[in-house]
């Protein structure tokens, strides 16, 4: 169906809905990698490899690689606000997709329209197509970093997830070839299997930060906490618990043991809390 223009060639409808893009792309983007992030732990949770995860989100917080899943959004950050920044201009002056630029010919009169895509016939096919694997390549950086980040945690649901994003992004390309509406679906769709791989990494993310907080904050207590009527063992057990609703066991981790948080044990636990206790003595004893 032909869309209708002013004399320019400037279509007269915007496409965008009447909602502000400033509102509607952060809440979009929200609602997505929240539910991204709650895929992600259902698959931990209910997938049968909670130990697995666990194993390797030890890993990646003993090697302190959790700032490179939290770079990611960094990078999701910066492409978010430059997306806004499209949107709002590309909303103001009304061009529609595929045109990417507006020209205009040198020294022409106000009269003459501006020079866009041609959108009938073979060659708007062909403009189409080119804009459809061009929109592909755009995204491909951030969508390979999302998924080999995520694999890493989760591979095979995230192999699951580009495998049916490939799918998408095929049937995007053809269909956005025969008519730029026929997209939106696709496009919808591909974006929401790229938020979930996101969603895995923001999981990671947040399972590491929690873990390594709730271990300092037991290192802490550790530290502080000298003999008294206080029982320290029992105080360090109940923030232990806490931790273990991350997934982990830290008695060792945060106290410093060099046997690790899979074989940490009640045992090392009293022994590690005796020892800050002795090191905490010693610093008080008089010279």
């Amino acid at each position: 169906m032909p869309i209708a223009v002013d004399k320019k060639g400037v279509p007269l409808d915007s496409g965008f809905p009447p909602v502000p893009v400033t509102v509607l792309i952060p809440a979009f983007q929200t609602v997505m990698l929240t539910i991204g992030t709650g895929i992600s732990y259902a698959v931990y949770k209910f997938g049968g490899q909670q130990a697995l995860i666990d194993s390797k989100i030890s890993f990646i917080s003993q090697q302190q690689l959790g700032w490179a899943y939290a770079g990611l959004f960094l990078f999701k950050l910066c492409t978010f606000v430059l997306l806004i920044n499209s949107a709002v201009a590309r909303k103001e002056t009304r061009i529609q997709a595929p045109d990417q630029h507006v020209y205009k010919a040198f020294n022409a009169p106000d009269s003459q329209g501006y020079v866009l895509m041609e959108s009938e016939g073979a060659m708007g096919k062909f403009n189409r197509a080119q804009r459809g694997h061009g929109n592909y390549m755009e995204m491909l950086p951030s969508t390979v970093a999302a998924f080999l980040l995520a694999a890493y945690v989760f591979p095979f649901p995230a192999f699951v997830v580009l495998g049916v994003f490939v799918g998408c992004r095929v049937f995007y390309a053809l269909a956005y070839t025969r008519d730029p509406q026929e997209r939106t679906s696709f496009g919808t769709l591909s974006f929401f299997l790229i938020t979930v791989m996101e969603g895995m990494c923001l999981f990671t993310v947040l399972k590491v930060s929690l873990a390594d907080g709730l271990a300092r904050l037991v290192a802490l207590v550790c530290a502080i906490q000298g003999p008294g009527p206080w029982d320290t063992s029992r105080h360090v057990c109940i923030l232990n618990h806490l931790l273990s609703l991350s997934g982990h066991n830290f008695w060792c981790l945060a106290l410093g043991s060099s046997s690790g948080p899979s074989r940490c044990s009640p045992d090392c636990h009293r022994q590690r809390v005796a020892t800050v206790t002795r090191q905490k003595e010693s610093m008080n004893d008089p010279p």
